[in-house]
């Protein structure tokens, strides 16, 4: 009995104490939770009169005067102050561009559709007209839940909070933001009728893609006014509600298919419509918005200022990785480019004028182009543009989006892996039908010039200079086709698309024109490439300049597998492209650009489908692309020498009117200048009387011109062809002496 009666005492004293600690914990709770609430509630005090004035200001403009049919533009993330909206600058510091929403009518209490509001009500807030502002069972229930879960469970606020949150707080989810709306809700009803409270907040509310409000989403989705909607379009906007990103119309559509599904159907349960309105309603939307982001009448921004469509939208894209939507367009940021405006507007108007001349003549509205200029120095983007226009129908940006074949333009790769193997610019080569294997089963592949003929014996400049497709395959096969595709990702870059197949010598390597900028600029700093960026810094509101060093990077990226005398090499010979015989020679007489003020390639892929053009000094790198978005074979005229370069060449005219015409490239250390025989193309022996200046670099040059000049023709013929293969000795070949400078807008030797 003893024992039983001290097991009792036990159980009755663990009893107690469990109660009181229960208590304990209980009153510690109650009172850390009240001082709680109540540091939240001084917080609302302090706030409060500001806040209801600023909720009057929006009262009067949308109740009162909103028979005026418009509402000024709201940003929530400063509902208090006048913060401006983000804006873009060129490197001039010229404004080129600023987000912000147009005005739309304002949804005034008497113009609320009965079905709007019912649909609301049904699906936000079925207590909407009996609760004070919080549904309380509703909150309970859902604050159990969110004690359970360890994180804010939602679900469970009313319209009148909705429009707190919207107008006072920000959207994080915290149990002091939840505390601080219940605040805010009941003064809000305190002040305001029921409907009132509808108009705010139908004016408010965020519905994606930058529209806040009902009727800047009709217009948005619907191109139409709000009073014009029907049924089902006013289920596709309430469907966003929850969700704006996940629900979204435009860019998922099953997900708002679903929403709509319930929402008509809990129409149906509440009496509001009936089965047949469902099914019709659904048609609808099946023939019309299921596919709404091909027709959808907006731009992915509404902005007030729009000077350079295509650059805007590319410096949106590369910071949404920064900011989230309305961070970027509505916090009052600075955004600095390397963009020139006065650049932007030369290209956009030279390349809109050359595209629409083509669609006009082919009848082929599917012809685009792109052009892109960086600062070969830096990578910094002058100027992008990514087609004919930048408009609601039309915002592919072809000039980083669109990746292409690139043609002839991908020779000057090959060619400086050539001049490493030991050749030079006057290295003899024979341009014929070579035939390569092709591997087991298949038939041996022999590459074709651009106009089916070949020229036999030239030189490797020749070659390059008239872009001869024999020549490139030859080098390559040569070169080690699996050395060169290992190598030329330094260049290209990892993600650029190389075929391993010697075809990639005329040029079958897939890359966009922004990225083959990039590329060229290794030719520029022999041996350097730099990745392209646009945004140079950026400066919050405050004034204080944002982190965003991983944006791009901006390190030169050094290439150690070239010399600088193949660098060299290739420059000197790609200047000669707009010189007599080069590819786009007759487009530099007409553009009035004169050899050798640019090195410049051009470039046409098989079959007329895609045009390039290339061109470059020490400051600048300028890509143009023609073609078909649909990569339909384009009109003859449409080659990379011609209208490509007439663009280029046209931009570089207005931009650069004051271009070195006298312009050469820096002899790197270990070239030197040679003087070799006009007629053979090799250095020059002592009877050697035609001569020109030619540039060589660590290379052999003990092959001299074999031919005797000093001999009549008539003793050479007599002795046959035994002379023609005498040596000389190394120590006949001249080189310029150190004052002597070669001149080669003239081609002569000056002291």
């Amino acid at each position: 009995m003893k024992k039983i009666k001290a097991k009792k005492s036990l159980f009755s004293k663990v009893l107690l104490y469990s109660i009181l600690i229960f208590i304990f914990i209980g009153v510690v709770f109650s009172l850390v939770s009240g001082y709680f609430v109540f540091a939240i509630y001084r917080d609302w005090l302090s706030r409060k009169d500001d806040s209801m004035a600023t909720l009057e200001e929006y009262y009067n403009i949308i109740v009162i005067r909103g028979d005026e049919k418009k509402i000024r533009y709201f940003n929530p993330l400063n509902p208090f102050g006048n913060s401006p909206p983000t804006r873009i600058y060129d490197k001039n510091s010229i404004l080129i561009g600023e987000y912000m929403p147009p005005a739309y009518e304002v949804v005034n209490v008497d113009d609320i559709n009965s079905i709007l509001e019912n649909m609301l009500i049904v699906m936000e807030d079925q207590q909407f007209y009996k609760h004070g502002g919080v549904n309380y069972i509703r909150s309970a229930y859902l604050g159990f839940q969110s004690i359970l879960a360890g994180r804010i469970v939602g679900g469970g606020s009313t319209l009148t909070q909705q429009l707190a949150k919207l107008l006072f707080t920000k959207s994080e989810r915290s149990f002091k933001r939840k505390i601080f709306e219940i605040f805010v809700a009941h003064e809000i009803e305190r002040r305001y009728e029921k409907r009132e409270i509808l108009a705010m907040y139908l004016n408010t509310v965020y519905l994606g893609a930058g529209n806040y409000g009902f009727e800047a989403a009709a217009n948005y989705y619907f191109d139409k006014t709000l009073r014009e909607c029907r049924l089902v379009e006013y289920a596709i906007l309430v469907s966003m509600l929850p969700n704006p990103t996940y629900y979204s119309i435009v860019n998922n559509p099953e997900n708002n298919k679903k929403k709509v599904k319930q929402i008509l159907s809990r129409m149906y349960s509440h009496g509001f419509i009936d089965k047949n309105t469902i099914e019709e309603e659904m048609k609808v939307f099946e023939y019309a918005y299921s596919d709404l982001e091909k027709s959808v009448q907006g731009s992915q921004w509404k902005m007030t200022v729009n000077r350079t469509p295509y650059v805007n939208e590319y410096v949106r894209q590369q910071l949404l990785d920064y900011f989230d939507e309305d961070e970027l367009a509505l916090s009052g940021l600075k955004i600095y480019t390397t963009v020139n405006e006065r650049h932007y507007r030369t290209s956009d108007a030279i390349i809109k004028k050359k595209i629409r001349d083509i669609q006009a003549s082919s009848s082929d509205e599917s012809i685009q182009g792109a052009f892109v200029a960086i600062d070969a120095k830096t990578g910094g983007i002058i100027s992008m543009i990514g087609g004919d226009g930048y408009t609601f129908d039309n915002q592919f940006n072809r000039a980083f989006q669109a990746k292409r074949q690139i043609g002839s333009v991908m020779k000057p790769f090959i060619y400086l892996y050539a001049f490493e193997t030991g050749l030079h610019p006057f290295t003899k080569i024979i341009d014929t039908n070579y035939t390569y294997p092709q591997g087991v089963g298949k038939e041996p592949w022999s590459p074709r010039n651009f106009n089916r003929r070949y020229m036999g014996e030239i030189t490797i400049e020749t070659a390059l200079i008239k872009s001869i497709n024999t020549v490139s395959v030859k080098l390559l096969y040569d070169v080690g086709l699996n050395y060169f595709v290992k190598n030329s990702r330094y260049f290209f870059g990892e993600n650029a698309y190389i075929p391993n197949a010697l075809s990639i010598g005329l040029g079958t390597v897939e890359m966009s024109p922004l990225d083959l900028a990039s590329a060229y600029t290794v030719f520029v700093n022999y041996g350097t490439r730099f990745n392209p960026y646009i945004v140079e810094r950026v400066v919050d509101h405050d004034g204080n300049e944002v982190n965003i060093d991983n944006l791009v990077d901006k390190a030169p990226i050094k290439i150690d597998s070239v010399s600088d005398s193949s660098y060299y090499f290739v420059n000197s010979i790609l200047q000669k492209v707009l010189d007599s015989g080069g590819t786009a020679s007759r487009s530099a007489r007409e553009m009035n650009v004169t050899y050798p003020s640019f090195s410049a390639k051009t470039g046409t892929t098989s079959d007329h489908r895609d045009a390039w053009f290339v061109a470059y000094n020490t400051d600048i790198v300028v890509v143009t692309w023609i073609g078909s978005d649909k990569n339909n074979v384009m009109p003859s005229n449409a080659l990379g020498g011609v209208d490509t370069a007439k663009a280029a060449l046209e931009y570089l005219n207005n931009v650069i009117p004051n271009a070195d015409k006298n312009f050469t490239w820096k002899l790197p250390e270990g070239v030197k200048v040679i003087e070799v025989c006009a007629v053979s193309g090799l250095p020059r022996n002592h009877t050697c009387d035609d001569i020109k200046p030619f540039t060589i670099g660590s290379i052999d040059i003990s092959t001299q011109c074999p031919i005797d000049h000093l001999r009549t023709e008539d003793e050479i013929i007599e002795e046959g062809s035994t002379n023609s293969q005498r040596e000389y000795s190394i120590d006949n070949i001249v080189e310029l002496k150190e004052e002597e400078i070669f001149d080669p807008s003239d081609g002569k030797i000056k002291n």
